[in-house]
């Protein structure tokens, strides 16, 4: 009697996990680049606990024809002696309603037609945390594979900035685990972008990193004190024309512009004025830059990044009228 009330048990355990698996899309189609130009931002609903939700729904509702997608930081992995990711951080701020709102975050932008990405991040992070991360690669690119179909999402941001510094062989170590994650993504119809920079030995291999995923966006590209200084570098910034090396896919090109007041030295930065940016984006679309990624979404009373003439100018690049 035991027995057979233990296999009934065991067939409806069976019955009801089909059922779960079912009513969550396991399959989406394969991923495929957008012909047209894309416009994304970062942001980090937690830096204000949530409070800025709304406000940023709103504005970017206002905008909805000019951003294509969000990345969203909802946490950060500390990679600290473990080797496998934890997922739950994006839960509480992005997954779930938030304060009186009725949808969550996810939801919200998904009501206004903005697609969304999750950012993986890391914080007080050494490298070998990092490198352990990477050596498991199996399962925690289908764990990110599994949970980025269930929550219907675009893309995964990879912002892996190891410290104390790297070297140039994680880059190769990088470029594996992302070549990786980049099928496993694409199959199930989400691509693969990473944070890349200049200033770090496993970020700053473009030529070896591109061809593993499908976006490499530049953060060393956000802020330079001219425009000289963004093409080819300055102590603010800039390398803009690393970014669009020979042995760069221009397919692949992602600069990053920071939206915030950024100092340098004693005065504020060439690149946080109106004209620099005209300056800038009309350069990138120049170059046929197929996205522009913004660093990034805050909107508290006291902190509105971007500052609104930011908007036009974005609108004219991804409308192509630049």
């Amino acid at each position: 009697a035991k027995t057979s009330i233990m296999a009934v048990s065991c067939k409806l355990s069976l019955v009801l996990a089909s059922l779960i698996l079912t009513a969550i899309p396991s399959t989406q189609a394969a991923w495929k680049a957008d012909s047209n130009r894309s416009v994304s931002f970062w942001y980090d609903p937690s830096a204000y606990g949530g409070s800025d939700i709304n406000a940023t729904l709103t504005v970017l509702e206002e905008n909805k024809d000019t951003v294509t997608s969000v990345m969203l930081y909802c946490g950060f992995n500390t990679f600290n002696g473990g080797l496998a990711v934890d997922l739950n951080i994006f839960k509480t701020l992005c997954m779930n309603p938030v304060g009186n709102n009725s949808v969550s975050l996810v939801q919200g932008l998904k009501n206004i037609g903005i697609k969304v990405e999750f950012c993986l991040g890391s914080v007080g992070n050494g490298v070998e945390g990092h490198r352990q991360f990477m050596a498991n690669a199996t399962a925690n690119i289908e764990s990110m594979k599994q949970y980025g179909v269930a929550a219907g999402l675009y893309g995964w941001n990879l912002d892996l900035e190891p410290q104390p510094v790297s070297l140039p062989s994680d880059a190769k170590l990088y470029a594996a685990f992302c070549a990786k994650a980049k099928s496993a993504f694409n199959s199930a119809g989400m691509r693969l972008t990473i944070d890349v920079a200049d200033w770090s030995p496993m970020l700053t291999n473009f030529a070896l990193l591109a061809p593993s995923v499908d976006r490499l966006l530049d953060m060393e590209t956000y802020h330079a004190d001219s425009y000289n200084g963004w093409l080819v570098g300055d102590a603010y910034g800039g390398h803009y024309n690393h970014l669009i090396a020979p042995n760069v896919p221009r397919a692949v090109a992602g600069p990053g512009l920071g939206c915030w007041p950024m100092k340098c030295g004693d005065h504020l930065c060439w690149s946080t004025t109106q004209q620099a940016n005209e300056q800038r984006i009309q350069r990138i679309a120049a170059d046929g830059i197929p996205e522009i990624a913004v660093f990034r979404l805050i909107q508290v009373p006291s902190t509105i990044w971007p500052p609104p003439f930011w908007w036009p100018l974005l609108a004219k690049y991804k409308q192509g009228t630049f």
